[in-house]
């Protein structure tokens, strides 16, 4: 029935769902990897999450080829049209780049055809280029965009240029690698930028409405894949002062969300609900790659363990909720 349900109401939203599971299998097979364990479990997390991307993603886009051939891509029925003028579900489009550079950087981890990975992470990469800048220009220009649309799931478009730099120095050439340094550099400016105006907007203007409160997870996902980004960078060093910086800031989040666990637990299981997954996912994989870079395995061993069972029940509470609901 849910599968249906993405057939029939095919959204970008969705993309939630395989962005957070192919996370999860990155996270816990990184964390297989280091204990010598077993990676099963891992790759069935990313085997069914692949599934998952195929399932949202071939719909998504067979409707949009559809409303471009019937020559509807300017009326208001548009599925692009009417997702990419939402203030809201603008900020979600950044979601399919980012989730598909998790795939090929899962592929490559897999070892899964790798001759050909090259070649649809740069496309991948090109279209994500090009919709951070859009994106850019949109909330610079566009007057119908103003502070109080801001969301945390604006940090999506952030979180896939970190994401870039971290599948990067994998699927591209070390003599391309420089290039990274502009998604690193570009993510940290605007990231500054939104935190503070969001924090602006929470503490003085407007509070998250109770069904939008699980997106706040989200202000972990940029800091923590700086983190690794930048451990990555770096990988012959201690931790830089840019790698603390972010790795402090997601866990500052992370203790304050914690904190007011009372008010997240007001809010009802729906689409919203994966947004626990990915971020959760991502300060998990900083954890690791920070115990790995100061040697401190049993700190990395606990850690990874706790943020592994939670991101499972989290999963188990939204699939038993009705994920294909958007809020």
């Amino acid at each position: 029935m849910i599968f249906k349900r993405f057939i029939v109401s095919p959204s970008v939203t969705l993309f939630a769902i395989p962005m957070g599971l192919i996370g999860l299998g990155l996270n816990g097979l990184h964390y297989a990897h280091f204990l010598n364990w077993s990676d099963f479990l891992p790759k069935a997390i990313l085997i069914y999450g692949f599934a998952l991307l195929f399932i949202v993603a071939v719909p998504y886009f067979w409707q949009i080829i559809q409303e471009v051939f019937r020559q509807k891509s300017t009326s208001g029925s548009s599925l692009l049209l009417q997702e990419w003028q939402h203030p809201f579900q603008i900020s979600l489009f950044p979601s399919i780049t980012l989730t598909f550079m998790l795939f090929f950087l899962a592929l490559w981890q897999l070892q899964w055809w790798r001759g050909w990975l090259f070649w649809g992470y740069l496309i991948t990469l090109i279209l994500h280029s090009g919709l951070f800048l859009v994106m850019i220009n949109r909330w610079i220009f566009d007057i119908q965009i103003e502070l109080t649309h801001l969301k945390p799931t604006w940090f999506i478009l952030l979180s896939g240029n970190f994401v870039a730099v971290i599948s990067g120095l994998s699927l591209l050439p070390s003599s391309w690698h420089e290039l990274l340094w502009f998604y690193l550099s570009a993510s940290l400016l605007i990231w500054l930028v939104l935190v503070f105006s969001l924090f602006y907007q929470l503490i003085f203007i407007q509070q998250m409405p109770s069904k939008m409160r699980p997106t706040l997870f989200i202000f972990l996902a940029p800091p923590s894949l700086g983190t690794v980004a930048s451990l990555l960078l770096f990988p012959n060093e201690q931790p830089s002062l840019m790698a603390w910086f972010f790795y402090s800031f997601a866990t500052l989040m992370l203790l304050i969300w914690l904190f007011a666990i009372a008010h997240f637990r007001k809010s009802e299981l729906s689409i919203t609900s994966w947004a626990y997954v990915y971020p959760l996912a991502a300060y998990g994989l900083a954890g690791q790659y920070m115990a790995e870079s100061l040697q401190a395995s049993i700190v990395w061993a606990w850690s990874g363990a706790i943020f592994l069972i939670a991101l499972a029940l989290v999963i188990l509470l939204s699939v038993h909720s009705h994920p294909y609901k958007a809020s």
